[in-house]
């Protein structure tokens, strides 16, 4: 027997479950558009990333890479390309060499920047310039300075 209801609904009380399990903050962005219009899938190694709180930056997915695993973070990030890529997204007539799909490593340091960049090619697979993989280090917040 399936899930029944809501799958955003469904979703966002799993991801709060296992936040709660792991004691971890727990934010849901939820679904705004009838299609999934990211070309970005933020890769999170800090725990606190938000592209809604930094003006300027594209809406897109974002794994919390911080409190996942190497395998895990890889699998949801191949789903975010696979989504974009297929019948949900923009799919491979709009993501080509010149608009490429990107994928943003989010770091502490620029050595954490170039580790998650590392993991994050390990994604490109036959879709070669059509994704493209880059990152920064996350600005502190005045809390953090």
């Amino acid at each position: 027997m399936g899930l029944q209801g809501d799958p955003d609904v469904i979703a966002r009380e799993w991801a709060e479950r296992k936040a709660n399990e792991k004691g971890v903050p727990h934010v849901h962005l939820g679904v705004e558009k009838p299609f999934h219009y990211a070309r970005v899938c933020y890769y999170d190694g800090t725990g606190r990333f938000n592209y809604k709180g930094v003006e300027g930056l594209p809406a897109g997915f974002v794994v919390g890479r911080k409190n996942m695993s190497k395998e895990a973070s890889q699998g949801e990030g191949g789903v975010a390309k696979d989504i974009i890529f297929g019948d949900h997204g923009f799919g491979e007539g709009l993501l080509n060499t010149e608009n490429p799909f990107m994928f943003v490593a989010v770091g502490e340091t620029e050595q954490e920047v170039a580790k998650l960049k590392k993991e994050l090619a390990e994604l490109t697979g036959s879709y070669g310039d059509n994704v493209f993989v880059d990152g920064f280090v996350a600005p502190k917040t005045e809390k953090e300075k």
